[in-house]
């Protein structure tokens, strides 16, 4: 973990937060076409039949981390 990374992170988002209004950011439309985006990389998933049912679970995980979706120490081995 590189703690200066860290920090800056920490900080850009707080800058974020704090001005969130002043961005003009329809917040909806982002999280809308994001999470369709999500939909349709899960259905490619279930969808590929070269996967094992755990492969598939697997990757349906890999798409919620990716997405900064925790998914706790349910799927944590």
């Amino acid at each position: 973990m590189d703690i200066r990374l860290e920090v800056l992170k920490a900080y850009v988002a707080d800058a974020v937060v704090a001005n969130f209004q002043k961005l003009n950011i329809d917040a909806d439309e982002i999280v809308e076409t994001r999470a369709t985006e999500m939909l349709s990389e899960v259905l490619i998933a279930i969808r590929d039949d070269s996967l094992t049912d755990f492969d598939v679970v697997d990757k349906i995980v890999s798409v919620f981390e990716k997405n900064n979706i925790t998914c706790l120490g349910r799927h944590d081995f």
